[in-house]
């Protein structure tokens, strides 16, 4: 019973690892994003002027 526990834990730790992994590539490649479009208007803003 222990040992069941145990594994079905260890597959659950698995997933919420993963889960953790999408999640914090995901937000870099939000960040990265957003560095991008500031960047781009900034460009735009000195372009103008």
């Amino acid at each position: 019973m222990i040992n069941r526990k145990n594994k079905e834990l260890g597959v659950r730790i698995e997933q919420i690892t993963m889960e953790a992994e999408a999640w914090q590539q995901s937000a870099k490649c939000s960040e990265n994003m957003i560095a991008a479009l500031n960047q781009s208007g900034a460009s735009s803003r000195s372009t103008k002027r």
